[in-house]
């Protein structure tokens, strides 16, 4: 019985110590706040920019595009000119669009003496072709680039392009068209000299 009792007493005194050690342990400890919560608001969240780039028919010249999208629902597109053999890089021109949007350099953009070039962009359910010149200077109207849908609309044509798909000369642009009811429409020089399309027979 007493060697009972005594153990109960020794068991109650460890325990009492061992409590008393980590109480003391504890109120010995440094608090340190919990970490703020990151606001994902100022996180970037804009993607890696994607590239593209096409080259002119003998190769001297390059057509550089690259797309970036952002967190608000856009995408931001710049067009950069290089000539290889001069190691020359310059400005385009640049776009910022909706994400159900885009833009794009068709595999024909350059015209045969690289004086001109075009590209497509699709907007608002319209593909819209836009022509340069190379070297980034105006045309005759003070314009930077040439609109052929634009010149399309305003020349009250039947039906809708259906696609450009290349240069047929220095300043010709190949206009495939479709009618109202699908069918093939005629085909159409986009004439960039004079910012007028020219049907042509097939």
């Amino acid at each position: 019985m007493r060697n009972s009792t005594k153990w109960l007493l020794l068991t109650g005194m460890v325990f009492g110590l061992i409590l008393v050690v980590v109480t003391m342990f504890g109120a010995g400890q440094k608090s340190y706040p919990m970490p703020e919560t990151i606001d994902s608001n100022v996180i970037p969240t804009m993607e890696a920019p994607k590239l593209l780039k096409v080259s002119s028919g003998d190769g001297k010249m390059k057509l550089h595009m690259s797309s970036q999208a952002s967190k608000e629902g856009t995408v931001s597109y710049v067009f950069t000119v290089e000539n290889v053999e001069a190691d020359k890089k310059w400005p385009l021109f640049e776009k910022t669009v909706l994400a159900e949007d885009s833009m794009e350099i068709p595999a024909n953009s350059w015209s045969p003496d690289n004086k001109q070039l075009f590209i497509q962009s699709i907007e608002g359910g319209v593909v819209r072709y836009y022509v340069f010149k190379t070297d980034n200077s105006l045309y005759k109207d003070e314009t930077q680039y040439l609109d052929v849908y634009a010149s399309w609309i305003k020349g009250g044509y039947k039906g809708k392009i259906k696609t450009v798909s290349g240069w047929a000369g220095p300043d010709l642009l190949v206009v495939y068209s479709t009618l109202a009811d699908g069918s093939k429409g005629p085909l159409f020089w986009y004439v960039t000299g004079t910012q007028k399309l020219m049907q042509v027979a097939r």
